[in-house]
Order: C-alpha cells, then sequence, then structure tokens
C-alpha cells in the first residue's frame, strides 16, 4: 500500500516506516521523498486553527473587559442594572415591565446617536478593510432600516452623498452633514459640522459630562 492512503496513525506505524513514510498536515500520508503540494488560493482563504484560536482569544479578551475598564465614553453607563449584566460588581433589579417598541423619533435620535460615535471614535486613519466595512455598515442600515419611508430617503441620500470614510474626520463630518440634510427636511436646526465641536460633543465631551 502506497503512502498517501494511510492515516496518520498507520503512516507512524512500523508498516509507514517501512515504506519511508512521513505524515504531512497539507497532503497526508506521503513519502520522504515527496514534496508537500504547494497551497492553493482557496486552502490560503480557508481559516487555519491557529489563525481561529487567535480570534477567539482577542473576543475572550474583549468580552472579559468590564465597562469601568473602557477608556471612551461609549463604554461608561450610570446605570447598575448594564454594569450587572456585564459582569460588574454592583447589582440591581431591571424592570419587570418592558417599555414600548421605539417610534420614528426615538429610533431616528438612536440611530443619529450611533452613526455620530461610530464616526468620533473610528481610527484616525481608518485601513481600507475599515474603510469598506464602514460603508458597508452604512448602507446595510440604510436597506433595513425598520421605518420604510425614512430607510427610502436615506438610500437615495446615500446615492447623492456617499459616505466619505478616508479619514475620522472625514467620517464624521459625512455623518453630521447627512444628519443636518434630514433635520432640515423636518424643519429642524442644524448644528456645526467642525471638527472640534463634533469630538466634543461625540467623542472627549467637558466637565459636565463626566461620570
Amino acid at each position: 500500500m502506497s503512502c498517501h492512503k494511510k492515516n496518520k496513525s498507520e503512516c507512524s506505524s512500523w508498516q509507514g516506516k517501512f515504506y519511508n513514510c512521513r505524515w504531512d498536515d497539507l497532503v497526508g500520508c506521503v513519502s520522504e521523498t515527496t514534496k508537500a503540494s504547494p497551497r492553493t488560493a482557496d486552502d490560503l482563504k480557508k481559516p487555519t486553527l491557529e489563525s481561529v484560536s487567535d480570534k477567539m482569544a482577542q473576543m475572550e479578551n474583549i468580552t472579559n473587559t468590564k465597562p469601568d475598564d473602557c477608556k471612551i465614553p461609549a463604554c461608561r453607563t450610570k446605570t447598575d442594572a448594564f454594569k450587572a449584566v456585564l459582569g460588574g460588581t454592583k447589582k440591581s433589579k431591571l424592570p419587570v415591565k418592558l417599555p414600548c417598541p421605539l417610534e420614528s423619533e426615538e429610533l431616528g435620535r438612536g440611530t443619529w446617536g450611533l452613526l455620530h460615535t461610530m464616526a468620533a471614535n473610528l481610527p484616525d486613519q481608518p485601513s481600507l478593510t475599515d474603510q469598506t466595512r464602514v460603508k458597508q455598515f452604512v448602507n446595510t442600515m440604510a436597506d433595513f432600516y425598520p421605518c420604510v419611508h425614512c430607510a427610502k430617503d436615506f438610500q437615495v441620500d446615500l446615492i447623492k452623498n456617499p459616505p466619505r470614510v478616508s479619514s475620522r474626520v472625514d467620517f464624521s463630518i459625512w455623518v453630521c452633514e447627512a444628519h443636518n440634510r434630514v433635520n432640515t427636511k423636518l424643519g429642524k436646526p442644524s448644528f456645526s459640522c467642525q471638527p472640534d465641536i463634533l469630538d466634543k460633543r461625540w467623542r472627549d465631551g467637558g466637565n459636565e459630562c463626566n461620570l
């Protein structure tokens, strides 16, 4: 029986040694004189056990980080219940009665708050991968936004004004301008899109924001 037809245990047995076999993780049981075939492009795309374990370790490190350990305001909270859910030491009973589903205005405030905060905490010079993912996030959100007429309006706006994601400041200003365009349609006042003002509002805060 040739080497490549043997399993790992057979390859390392005395029969395998008789046939001058060795085990190769890519090819299987091969002859000592046979070189392992180079990995194909498809093979390179497949996650290895090492890469998967590394990613899992990174996720565990993120998961094990308590809210109090986070240095940005988006991680901090005043509510003990939220800390309790994420493993904090303080605990309080969650309300038994659930609040009502979000209506359009409350949903809009939450969505703009998320976009502004994401933009404020984006890397100053996002990688090409980060830029692609941010664009995908914004476009996907527009496709699945629960308010149908709001979603259609945002989809049209994205065609006319695609997200600018080359830098943190650029994306922050884009979100601000997009928000102002909606405010104008709703008859609401616009606000400044100067980077320092946006950072103070959505990233740094002031002394009155200390928790």
